[in-house]
């Protein structure tokens, strides 16, 4: 399951596509350019959601699905018609269904709203505030546990919109963003929750990718909260000066974090915090321990730097010393609330107020540098 990007720039082993114009004109850019990607990995998409969902006969063939998710559409032209027009016209230079690529940009809502028993893409988020780094800049990191299978799919966009701030985004295939930086100084990452009260509206994807064009924070905040929602995930948002606010989105409650010091700090994972969320959300024990291992050494440190930060995830092993993992050294990372697969995630650092990314794949490649 895999096909090529031609013409694409790398950043820290991740390809780039650099896109520029209307939002038609970059929708056509990205339709051709990941034309192939987008057939391959909406195909793989579909049959996976189809045999694992857990609904009765009638969402369980790749049709069916399609004509579930259709209403999406036109959801979306409502929360943010730049995007809309986006998609249409990826749609059409792709030569994929509009409702293919609703299912590459929302798959992992699509999970929950199909019952489907696969969990979370494990990924952890931290901010840090400046007072403890050693640029004295507040950063957003997010370590993404990205199944193997789809990791020849992530992807960096670079917009550059004809109206709107340009932005940095990564991506599976153009579409479904997890996180990214703009133009206006404002960073945003997410964590996937899984959710026990989808509900048809916007896919949470298509929030984070309407914050990308947003003129400042409380634009992006208000973008975050739109709903329902199909799926869950928790959203987080930075600015160059180091405001910063955490939302947790179910399909239908929202809930805004308690942050009374933003001069420390915040983790989170793929597990609720939010007393109105808890209910709502599917427990996953390793999530926790992700959490309380990260969280430990970030209030720690101090006079923080790329190496310092890999070693709370246990991504700085030496490559000449590094083994393929067995399924028992897995399991022992996850019960340490480490990566389970370091050379199957992906590093993203966001610093808004230098308008940069740092980007990795796996442990052993280059922490490579992306100005926006």
């Amino acid at each position: 399951m895999r096909a090529s990007v031609t013409n694409a720039e790398l950043v820290g082993g991740i390809p780039q596509v650099s896109v520029i114009g209307t939002p038609r004109a970059i929708g056509e850019a990205l339709g051709q350019r990941l034309k192939a990607r987008l057939h391959v990995l909406a195909e793989y998409l579909l049959e996976n959601l189809a045999q694992n969902s857990a609904l009765t006969q009638w969402a369980k063939t790749p049709d069916q699905i399609r004509a579930l998710i259709a209403p999406a559409a036109a959801n979306l032209a409502a929360l943010e018609p730049s995007l809309a027009m986006e998609l249409e016209s990826c749609s059409r230079t792709s030569g994929l269904a509009l409702e293919d690529l609703l299912v590459i940009h929302g798959y992992s809502d699509l999970q929950a709203h199909l019952g489907s028993t696969v969990p979370a893409t494990p990924s952890t988020f931290v901010a840090v505030p400046a007072n403890q780094t050693v640029m004295g800049t507040p950063l957003q990191v997010l370590v993404w546990e990205c199944d193997p299978v789809l990791i020849p799919y992530v992807t960096l966009v670079h917009r550059i919109p004809a109206h709107g701030p340009a932005s940095l985004s990564l991506t599976l295939a153009g579409m479904h963003p997890v996180a990214f930086l703009n133009e206006a100084g404002l960073a945003v990452a997410s964590n996937a929750l899984v959710v026990t009260d989808p509900a048809q509206g916007y896919f949470t994807t298509h929030l984070v990718a309407a914050m990308t064009t947003a003129p400042g924070f409380s634009d992006a905040v208000s973008r975050s909260r739109r709903g329902p929602r199909w799926g869950g995930r928790a959203i987080h948002m930075l600015t160059a000066d180091g405001s910063r606010e955490s939302v947790e989105l179910s399909g239908k409650e929202t809930s805004v974090l308690s942050d009374p010091n933003q001069t420390v700090p915040r983790v989170h994972t793929n597990h609720a915090l939010s007393e109105a969320i808890k209910p709502l959300t599917v427990d996953d024990p390793f999530s926790r321990l992700r959490l309380e291992h990260v969280a430990m050494a970030a209030i720690r440190a101090r006079h923080i730097e790329m190496p310092q930060v890999f070693s709370w995830f246990g991504l700085d092993i030496d490559s000449t010393t590094y083994e393929r993992p067995t399924a028992s050294d897995t399991a022992t990372r996850r019960k340490r609330g480490l990566v389970a697969n370091p050379d199957g995630c992906i590093t993203l650092v966001l610093d808004p107020a230098q308008r940069c990314v740092y980007l990795r794949k796996g442990r052993n490649a280059p922490l490579e540098r992306k100005m926006l």
